[in-house]
């Protein structure tokens, strides 16, 4: 399904990693506890975090997905992809603009689209050009090989296209049409994670563009939450209604929460550091 996330957010996303982004690496914060991700595969544990410098937290690349839709290039992967762990989600949420904005508007829109209550559990940075299908032109896949609890994908387009370039495509596999990003910032695909897709290579003119993947799973504690306390009184005919207003009031009360609940323990964690 096509949706357009609010598009100024989208571009001080983009402005961002247009400045900060560099050889790989996406400085976060100085003077931090430097919970950053390993390169080389997709999946980071703590136990593996490297120190990047003295007292700085950095966002990494990986380099091993070899998925590709040309001759897989370790080293252009690592510099063309950002992985945004799950650890790294509250600092990212504080310095990177736009991204906390974002993620709030798909909470909200996946709820209204589907029905479930969902929370962020990682995310992925990706330049995708003429000039890198060996690196983030993936071949057919699914969200879901590293975790498989993840239920949708939602993919936003951070830079718009330039004037008279081809749109960026992709493709679900058995889906009755290539799926096209529309021409504005902050234009994004979503779809169920499981779902066997790939990217399509670029034509010849196609502007480069920033991309970010985001990975959401069902949240069973938000959704407790929505049907808990809900009346005996109210009649089965306005049963469905009042869980979805629920369902709508514990997505938004979940992601703040969250955020001020991560934050607060990433506070705790960079005390030291500081």
């Amino acid at each position: 399904m096509a949706v357009q996330v609010p598009e100024h957010a989208a571009a001080r996303c983009a402005a961002h990693l247009h400045t900060r982004w560099r050889d790989g690496r996406l400085l976060l914060r100085q003077g931090a506890d430097p919970l950053c991700n390993a390169p080389g595969g997709r999946v980071r544990r703590l136990a593996d975090t490297p120190r990047v410098g003295v007292g700085a937290t950095s966002c990494l690349g990986y380099s091993t997905y070899g998925k590709t839709l040309s001759a897989h290039d370790a080293q252009q992967q690592a510099t063309h992809t950002l992985l945004m762990t799950n650890t790294l989600l509250p600092l990212i949420r504080d310095e990177l603009p736009g991204f906390g904005e974002m993620e709030q508007f798909l909470v909200a829109w996946l709820h209204e689209t589907y029905g479930v209550v969902v929370e962020l559990y990682f995310a992925h940075a990706l330049r995708q050009s003429t000039l890198t299908v060996r690196s983030t032109g993936f071949d057919v896949h699914q969200d879901t090989e590293d975790f498989p609890f993840i239920e949708f994908t939602v993919v936003v387009k951070l830079t718009p296209d330039a004037p008279g370039s081809p749109h960026s495509r992709m493709r679900l596999v058995g889906a009755p049409r290539v799926f096209e990003y529309g021409a504005p910032a902050g234009s994004a695909g979503a779809f169920l994670a499981r779902a066997f897709h790939a990217s399509i290579e670029p034509d010849a003119g196609t502007s480069e563009h920033l991309k970010i993947a985001f990975f959401f799973r069902a949240s069973t504690k938000g959704e407790r939450r929505a049907k808990r306390g809900l009346s005996a009184a109210v009649l089965a005919s306005g049963v469905e209604d009042e869980l979805a207003r629920r369902r709508r009031h514990v997505a938004l009360e979940l992601s703040n929460s969250n955020l001020e609940a991560q934050a607060l323990a990433a506070e705790k964690k960079l005390a030291p550091w500081g």
